[in-house]
């Protein structure tokens, strides 16, 4: 497990495409390669920007301050294709790195056709907060 650099961008977006597609966000949401290939490398660049790649796992998001609380940091995480306890080991350690980074919130996505990550973020510390619904427009 380890902070990705540009080299990375391949594997974090095969993985991230298979989990978009398993997850049905792809469906949801939409995939452009270009545009992934960009937030990957912004992560990458940015001293806000967190991804962490194991060797089946990867994990990524954005330390910002949160315009809702004055300016506190927060972390959002963008995705995280867990394999096992390596997944496990990612979120841990994008926890300490976005801390180092001073954000005192960690948010993480719940996404409706993976019912089981409400309770594994529950059983990690986590608290339901938010939930996002999608129309077309």
């Amino acid at each position: 497990m380890r902070q990705a650099d540009h080299s990375d961008i391949p594997f974090v977006m095969e993985v991230g495409r298979r989990f978009a597609d398993e997850a049905g966000v792809t469906k949801e949401v939409g995939w452009d390669d270009d545009s992934v290939r960009g937030l990957l490398g912004m992560l990458i660049d940015s001293e806000d920007g967190i991804l962490l790649v194991g060797k089946a796992s990867i994990f990524g998001g954005l330390v910002f301050a949160h315009p809702f609380n004055n300016g506190v940091r927060v972390f959002q995480e963008l995705f995280w294709r867990s394999e096992g306890v390596e997944g496990l080991r990612l979120l841990r350690e994008g926890e300490r790195l976005a801390k180092a980074r001073g954000a005192s919130r960690f948010l993480m996505l719940d996404i409706a056709t993976m019912p089981d990550l409400e309770r594994l973020y529950t059983r990690q510390g986590y608290r339901l907060a938010e939930r996002t619904f999608i129309k077309e427009i």
